[in-house]
């Protein structure tokens, strides 16, 4: 830049007030506002920028840990659970074992009822052919207390076992489908346990009764469902009948599904036992799974029949009014002849179970889903664990 040599005498100026003066000479207009604000609160400036800075990081974290959290869940849900631990095996193994013992008793002495109906038999206990008649004819013998008291501590053990494995996803398949994994292993097994827990409400019922009030208790109707709820004003009421009559069409197909293939033979202990032993288990299941699965169908074409003739009058409860249908048509004596057979049947089986079964359950194909860290072998009381076992059978 050329100098004007007319200037003989040249002001210092610092390098700040230059800066300060170019900045002023090409203010924008647009900026006055922002650079008053910035002027005006120098001290301010830093402690807002602080306090936002110890902020969003905070919020940051928590949304992170929210996420991963839920990520968390829904993987352990759908595609890698925990599983029971191995120092909950043995926990685990004698909980469903005395489960299953008090299970068979319950479906034994309903088969028995059916066959009562079926000859004819004149009772205070005929027509409630279902649970909870079951627990009111233990309840009615002269020892009918401390035999229901027993029968609680089983419901008790067995829905537990049903909710430890529920929750857990103990006998999640590596190859099978997520939605087949969590409905089998998962939904499955939660359920049952909730049923069981109304079992378990009912034998409560009864304990706090003397045995003329449980003898009252059979002959009298033990509620108005499923009438009063479909012939409710609400809508939801007449639709929760209607998803328990899906959801006893779903049990139906499950268990007929067991009584025609043998995908559940890989659960029991018989490779190494005779093949007499063998086919008697075998027997026992298929035959018992399609009783069981005729009560659910009953059950379910009860549901439906009540949605449509919402009048119905409720007799025992709504699985002795279902299994009840088969008298009105031509030759359901004989039916129910062969479906309290079936039941007696399927009741021996569970009570088998106890022995046979493996615990905790494994996975068919024996190719477990969750950490490998969680099937680390564990002593049993017969000396050898449920994955030794499986790994030599295999």
């Amino acid at each position: 830049m050329p100098i004007n040599k007319k200037s003989t005498f040249v002001l210092p100026i610092r390098s700040d007030e230059a800066t300060s003066s170019v900045s002023a000479a090409l203010s924008v207009p647009g900026n006055e506002q922002q650079q008053q604000l910035e002027g005006s609160s120098p001290i301010v400036r830093p402690a807002a920028a602080n306090s936002e800075d110890r902020l969003e990081p905070s919020e940051r974290r928590i949304r992170m840990l929210s996420t991963l959290w839920l990520q968390k869940q829904w993987k352990s849900a759908f595609h890698t659970p925990k599983g029971v631990r191995p120092q909950h095996f043995f926990i685990v193994s004698w909980l469903g074992r005395l489960g299953f013992i008090a299970k068979g008793i319950v479906y034994a002495v309903m088969g028995g009822l059916c066959i009562a109906t079926a000859q004819h038999l004149k009772g205070d206990i005929t027509g409630t052919e279902s649970p909870m008649g079951a627990f009111v004819f233990l309840g009615l013998f002269s020892i009918g207390t401390p035999i229901l008291v027993v029968m609680f501590i089983g419901i008790l053990f067995y829905s537990v076992w049903r909710f430890w494995e529920g929750t857990t996803g103990q006998g999640y398949d590596a190859q099978c489908s997520h939605f087949s994994n969590f409905f089998r292993a998962r939904l499955s097994p939660i359920v049952s346990g909730i049923v069981y827990i109304v079992y378990l409400v009912y034998i409560g019922k009864l304990l706090a009764q003397t045995r003329d009030e449980r003898m009252k208790s059979a002959v009298q109707s033990t509620g108005c469902f499923p009438s009063c709820w479909a012939s409710s004003n609400y809508w939801v009421y007449r639709m929760a009948v209607g998803v328990f009559g899906v959801a006893f069409v779903i049990a139906c197909i499950t268990q007929a599904q067991n009584g025609f293939s043998n995908r559940w033979h890989k659960d029991l202990k018989v490779e190494e036992r005779s093949k007499i032993e063998k086919y008697i288990v075998y027997f026992l299941g298929h035959l018992g799974f399609l009783a069981r699965s005729g009560v659910f169908m009953f059950v379910a074409v009860f549901m439906f029949k009540t949605l449509r003739h919402p009048t119905m009058v409720s007799e025992r409860d709504a699985f002795s009014d279902a299994i009840n249908q088969v008298i009105s048509a031509h030759g359901g004596f004989i039916g129910l002849w062969f479906l309290g057979i079936g039941l007696i049947l399927f009741g021996a089986f569970a009570v088998l179970n106890a022995y046979y079964k493996y615990f905790p359950t494994p996975p068919p194909s024996r190719k477990y889903v969750y950490d490998e860290r969680s099937e680390i072998k564990s002593t049993s009381t017969s000396g050898t664990s449920v994955i030794e076992r499986v790994e030599s059978n295999a």
